[in-house]
């Protein structure tokens, strides 16, 4: 079983048009279980609402 504790960084990659998209989905798709912070949650937030995402 592959886990992974995900970083903002890594969803950021995930959501926005970047080089590392598909490296990125394709290795946190492999993942069995992600563990997500509660402070990568937030962080994400932040960073949406500074994109302008509602």
């Amino acid at each position: 079983m592959s886990e992974a504790v995900i970083d903002t960084s890594a969803l950021i990659i995930i959501v926005k048009d970047s080089r590392e998209h598909a490296k990125a989905v394709r290795i946190m798709n492999s993942l069995d279980k992600w563990f997500l912070p509660h402070i990568v949650i937030y962080e994400l937030i932040w960073f949406l609402r500074s994109v302008n995402v509602p």
